[in-house]
């Protein structure tokens, strides 16, 4: 029997655990976001791998030599990578759909003054966070990297949420800028109306006058 890997086999577990986790917020996001068929896939042949595996290292698989389980660790971390991507990939649109959905619907001066932070800091975050996922979507199939940083990751994730619920919270505000906005605008065409009237008024009494 060839022992595995025990740091080998903290990394499948701890990889799970965040692929898990990523599972679950989605579907707290609400009913209609689901944890796609891509990543069900992806834990399956995960799945299929590391039973494999165990299989291969207890005897019941013929081949049990050392190369079999290296295969099957890499494969399983493969599946388990795949499936980290594609839900990091899923929960930055639906953050990023969340937040601007609410942001388009108002003038850029109104989310300015509601959320001073969005256009300086929040905004320019949202597209950095788009590309260095995208970064890593073209090799999240590849079996071999090595030392993928993906707390680093969950970290952007849970920025992006941190974002949309600000934004989501700031709704009454940016109701109330963009009401009172627009009072403002009425009243200065009112006024302008008015001035426009009274102008043409005083002109004509004087012409009369003369």
């Amino acid at each position: 029997m060839v022992p595995l890997d025990q740091n080998k086999c903290k990394e499948l577990i701890c990889l799970y655990l965040e692929v898990k986790a990523l599972a679950l917020d989605v579907e707290e996001c609400g009913e209609e976001h689901k944890s796609p068929l891509n990543v069900l896939t992806a834990y399956r042949d995960a799945l299929d791998s590391i039973m494999s595996l165990l299989a291969s290292h207890t005897g019941m698989e013929k081949d049990g030599s050392g190369e079999n389980i290296q295969a099957r660790y890499i494969a399983a971390r493969g599946h388990l990578r795949r499936a980290f991507f594609d839900l990091c990939d899923l929960l930055s649109l639906i953050h990023r759909e969340k937040i601007e959905s609410i942001v388009d619907s108002y003038g850029t001066d109104v989310v300015e003054r509601a959320i001073p932070d969005y256009y300086t800091k929040h905004f320019p975050f949202m597209l950095t966070c788009s590309e260095k996922i995208a970064e890593h979507r073209g090799t999240k199939g590849v079996h071999n990297v090595e030392n993928t940083n993906y707390e680093s990751y969950v970290e952007l994730i849970k920025k992006l949420s941190e974002i949309s619920k600000e934004v989501q919270l700031k709704k009454p505000v940016l109701s109330k800028l963009q009401k009172s906005k627009v009072m403002y605008l009425i009243l200065s065409f009112i006024i302008g109306v008015v001035s426009t009237i009274v102008a043409s008024i005083v002109v004509q009494s004087v012409f009369q006058k003369l």
